[in-house]
């Protein structure tokens, strides 16, 4: 039940951000800052839009091969979702195999996905 604090603002707003975790977060602070200004007719959300504005999730990025996506990466998942805000599943792509087959596993469709080759760091490096 809404009780209409910050408070319990707040709280919706973290299960939205859970909602929408597919979305990079590039794109999806500031789109969720227009939507809330949208909204804030009568300034209500003012303290609200400060939090999204300034609040730092914790993301991490869960990367692997995942050739395929078997229940021990689905556990490692799980635990990772509990410690952290947003999970992002990198997919490391070698040049020297194969493309992976498998279709996307619907435990992983809702979440950020991103291919990248080369270093870790450096696919970590561009997300910033």
């Amino acid at each position: 039940m809404f009780d209409g604090t910050l408070g319990q603002l707040i709280k919706y707003e973290q299960q939205i951000f859970k909602e929408f975790q597919f979305v990079d977060y590039k794109i999806y602070k500031p789109k969720r800052i227009e939507v809330l200004n949208h909204f804030n007719k009568d300034g209500k959300l003012n303290g609200l839009i400060d939090y999204v504005n300034t609040i730092q999730p914790h993301i991490a990025v869960f990367a692997g091969s995942f050739n395929p996506f078997h229940k021990g990466h689905n556990n490692v998942l799980q635990k990772a979702e509990r410690l952290f805000d947003k999970v992002i599943i990198a997919f490391g792509k070698n040049p020297d195999k194969k493309d992976r087959t498998w279709p996307v596993p619907n435990v992983i469709a809702f979440h950020q996905q991103e291919e990248y080759t080369g270093l870790l760091t450096d696919f970590i490096d561009s997300l910033l």
